[in-house]
This record gives C-alpha cells, structure tokens and sequence, in this order.
C-alpha cells in the first residue's frame, strides 16, 4: 500500500511507525534491494586493505633485516609504494563505509549520523579514534567475538597513528619503524575482518 503522508510504498505496519527509523521485515528487504551492491564494494576493500597490509609488512621486514635494501629504497621509487598503496586503500575503504552506514540504517541500527559525516569522522583528529568505532558497534552485531575484534582494532589504528609522527623523524629509527608495519599489518587484518563481520550481517536474509 502507500504511505498517505509521505506517497512512498510502505506495508501496513510501517506506516504505523511512520517519523521512527522501524520498517517490517519486507519493507527493509525492499529498501534494501534499491541500494548498490555492498557485497561488491566489501570485496575490493577485503582486496586492497590486505595489499596494504602486505606491501607495508614488506617494507618492514626489509628495512629491519635487510638495512642496505632499506637505505636504497628510501631514496628511490619504491619508497612511494605504501603510501599510494595506503591512499587507495582510504579511498576504497571511505566508497564501502559510506555504503555500510546507510545499509545498517536501513536495516534499522542505531546510527545516528548521515553516511557522509560517517565517512568524514575518520579525518577529524581525536574524533577519529572513538567516533567511526563507536558506530561499528552499532553496525555490528552485539557479541563478544565482534566485541574483542573491534577492539584491537581501534587499539592498532591508534598505536599506527601515535607512530606516524616518530617515523618522520631523521635518523630513522628501524625498530620503530619495524613494528609500526607489523602493527599496520595487524590492523587491516582486524580490518578485513570487520568487513567481513558486517556484509555477512547485512547480506544475510532479513528477520
């Protein structure tokens, strides 16, 4: 039937909820089919996020145990790698973030903010390391598991961030510079894991 304020389709029951972020099963499943492919977006994030992570555990590893490799490479092209690598991987994740904020609203959690200011709190210093976590948590499901895992998460992110700044410094301290790659590493494991978590959750068959 339609809605006889708004002149949008709604089931009977929504329409009951009509001002309130509530739909029925049916009307969220609908909802849900006229958005992009999160599935697709969650693929190529999984995809570059773990590339991020490999090229940095690279550089890593070859800066802590290959020092002559590591002084060559700072002073030439392969320097530039991870940082691309890491821009693209901003980039791709902001395009899946943004979807899954609006596929977790639709399906009714308790998200508050508009997907774009979702996306633009990762680049607010301090708002950064508790805001964009927060809403995780409401996007995730309430388990212990999930829990655990967006914790270390935010840990990691954090400890990467604190360490950006030391990197800059000249001499370059390698030790430094080893585990803040593992940690980077580490991070988009926990990353990718989280993805995974929440288009599993969002693709599933609405109740």
């Amino acid at each position: 039937m339609v809605c006889d304020r708004c002149g949008n389709f709604a089931c009977a029951d929504c329409i009951r909820f009509t001002g309130l972020l509530r739909f029925c099963s049916a009307c969220r499943e609908r909802r849900r089919g006229d958005l992009p492919s999160l599935q697709r977006r969650a693929t190529w994030a999984q995809r570059l996020l773990l590339a991020t992570g490999v090229v940095y555990l690279g550089q890593g590893v070859s800066s802590y145990f290959m020092a002559e490799f590591s002084t060559w490479g700072r002073h030439s092209l392969l320097s530039f790698w991870p940082a691309l690598f890491f821009l693209g991987c901003v980039g791709v994740y902001c395009w899946w973030f943004f979807l899954a904020v609006h596929f977790s609203r639709e399906q009714g959690a308790d998200v508050s903010v508009a997907p774009w200011m979702a996306v633009a709190s990762w680049f607010v210093p301090w708002l950064n390391v508790y805001l964009p976590f927060a809403l995780m948590r409401k996007m995730l499901p309430a388990t212990p598991k999930n829990a655990i895992l967006l914790l270390t998460w935010q840990l990691l992110a954090v400890a990467c961030a604190l360490a950006i700044p030391t990197t800059l410094q000249r001499p370059l301290d390698l030790h430094v510079q080893f585990f803040r790659d593992v940690a980077i590493f580490i991070d988009a494991i926990a990353a990718v894991l989280v993805i995974r978590v929440h288009t599993s959750a969002m693709t599933s068959p609405v109740r």
